[in-house]
């Protein structure tokens, strides 16, 4: 009798995705089954292995109820702020900054410059 070896380790993958999505997401098994029979249908070329891999890795996560990829999950960058050419961050482009002279560095005691 010859017996196939991806049997039990797709058994033991299907466990440690399900326990991984109970102990970080805090999904049921059932609810994960479903969340998971969605994913793998729009992934064909993802199995449960791969699965597993990305859950470990923190390449899928649940979001909305859903099993997404992290780099669609993040927000995109058009709602991000990034500050260019100012080194004042926290400052708009336009207001006054402070400007530091030479003399505000030099320290004083006894009216003796420093």
């Amino acid at each position: 009798m010859i017996q196939l070896q991806s049997k039990p380790s797709i058994r033991v993958d299907k466990e440690q995705v399900f326990a991984l999505l109970l102990m970080r997401f805090n999904i049921k098994p059932s609810k994960a089954n479903i969340l998971v029979t969605e994913w793998l249908s729009q992934h064909p070329a993802q199995n449960w292995e791969n699965l597993k891999y990305l859950l470990e890795h923190n390449r899928v996560t649940v979001s909305g109820g859903v099993l997404k990829d992290v780099l669609r999950a993040t927000t995109p960058e058009i709602h991000t702020t990034r500050y260019q050419s100012n080194p004042y961050p926290m400052l708009p482009k336009g207001s006054q900054q402070l400007k530091f002279s030479p003399s505000q560095n030099k320290r004083r005691y006894r009216g003796v410059e420093y």
